[in-house]
């Protein structure tokens, strides 16, 4: 509810196929999460991380293909940008995000993760001057106000 007051129009309560895609895409990150969780613990992490984007990288590759995009054009123009995206925002968030599933459980990192659009609605409302409104306002608050409330411990009767 959070995400959808967060970074909806507010308009109305519908659903459309890029909504559907992003549900499918957290259960899927969710399976990541608690694998990774389960594997950094037992085996090397650049082992695991090049595994990881390896895998993707091949099935990006057949997926791009057998829709018929070309998936390895060359554009000089994006240069700069595929070489921060390729470096820092995959090889070296993996590699961190591995890492620190050895010492962290997969809860936490669920948790971590979930401030993303929070600190992207931040950042574009500071870089961009894009307007968040009541709504995000109330969305980012339950999304901090959630991850509060699964941390706290409380004791058994």
């Amino acid at each position: 509810i959070g995400l959808y007051l967060l970074c909806g129009t507010g308009s109305s309560w519908s659903f459309n196929k890029g909504d559907m895609l992003s549900f499918i895409c957290s259960i899927c990150i969710a399976v990541h999460i608690i694998y990774t969780g389960k594997y950094a613990r037992s085996y090397d992490v650049y082992w695991l991380t090049t595994i990881q984007l390896g895998v993707i990288g091949l099935l990006s590759l057949i997926i791009a293909y057998s829709t018929g995009h070309d998936a390895l054009a060359w554009y000089p123009e994006i240069r700069d940008a595929l070489i921060v995206c390729v470096l820092f925002a995959t090889i070296f968030a993996f590699s961190v995000q591995t890492g620190m599933q050895r010492f962290i459980s997969p809860s936490s990192t669920a948790l971590i993760f979930c401030l993303e659009p929070v600190f992207a609605a931040v950042c574009a409302y500071f870089l961009i001057d894009e307007k968040i409104g009541v709504n995000g306002l109330i969305g980012g608050g339950l999304i901090l106000f959630g991850m509060i409330l699964s941390e706290i411990k409380l004791k058994p009767r």
